[in-house]
């Protein structure tokens, strides 16, 4: 056991707590301070208690309040809680969903805005694809958001509340952008606005889905199973069997009923995403 022979001169510690010690000096001080009880006590008194309990917040702030992106920060200013903000800043939950969305509405915009007049026109086309941009975002916050399942397994945290941060995360900006696109397109302002009941059923099929799948089967089945629907429609000159008002009241029921079957869903053990 050692005994300590050296301690803080009484001149010193004003110049440490003014900050007019060299760096070599300061930092020789603080390490005497760590290993020696008698000069803690004489720093205590150098240092008032105000001014270590402002230190002591500003460090339990620090460490209890995890930093998250600017782009998580930006959905805090629409109101999402401070520790769903933390949920979703654990991992690449805003920014793949979002340029997935983004990247998805511009090549359907494309696609459709050059379509082909013989057999594939714009309109079928952007029946068929529009549908499906929400679709991919969601998948996509799945995907990005995967390393939560072990996480939401381990806590109280409900799983339902966790698939519609995912969900809402990326539809925040997939409808948007799509919708946007759509009247900017001057060949497919017609339909700027029919393609969102259909994109309801499709998303929360998707979510009811993932109950069971993976995201990436989730959407290989709805992506072919909607586009050769559409693309039936559409190549019998019978697309009004989409659009039509009776069949939109029908997406629109259908996606109310896969909304209970989602609450329903997610209310067990199951994880969403597929078991893995």
């Amino acid at each position: 056991m050692t005994t300590q022979t050296w301690h803080v001169p009484p001149e010193v510690w004003p110049a440490y707590v003014s900050g007019r010690l060299g760096p070599a000096a300061e930092a020789s001080l603080e390490t005497h301070v760590m290993g020696c009880p008698s000069c803690r006590s004489e720093a205590r008194a150098h240092v008032s208690s105000s001014t270590t309990e402002a230190i002591w917040s500003t460090v339990q702030v620090t460490v209890t309040s995890p930093q998250v992106s600017r782009l998580v920060q930006w959905l805090g200013r629409l109101g999402v809680p401070e520790h769903e903000l933390v949920l979703l800043g654990s991992a690449d939950a805003v920014l793949v969903p979002w340029v997935t969305a983004v990247g998805a509405a511009l090549a359907v915009a494309l696609i459709s805005g050059l379509g082909s007049a013989v057999y594939l026109s714009h309109d079928v086309l952007f029946v068929a694809l529009a549908p499906l941009v929400p679709v991919l975002a969601v998948l996509a916050a799945f995907e990005a958001t995967e390393t939560l399942r072990e996480v939401s397994a381990a806590t109280p945290y409900s799983k339902l509340r966790l698939c519609l941060i995912r969900a809402t995360t990326a539809l925040s900006v997939a409808v948007p952008t799509m919708m946007a696109l759509g009247l900017l397109v001057p060949v497919l302002e017609p339909l700027a606005f029919l393609w969102l009941l259909p994109a309801l059923v499709l998303t929360t099929s998707a979510l009811v889905l993932l109950t069971w799948m993976p995201a990436r089967v989730v959407g290989a089945v709805l992506g072919l199973a909607w586009m050769s629907i559409a693309f039936t429609a559409g190549g019998v000159g019978r697309l009004d069997l989409v659009t039509a008002a009776i069949p939109q009241v029908v997406f629109a029921g259908v996606g109310a009923a896969l909304v209970g079957l989602l609450v329903l869903g997610t209310s067990g053990g199951r994880l969403l995403g597929g078991e893995g």
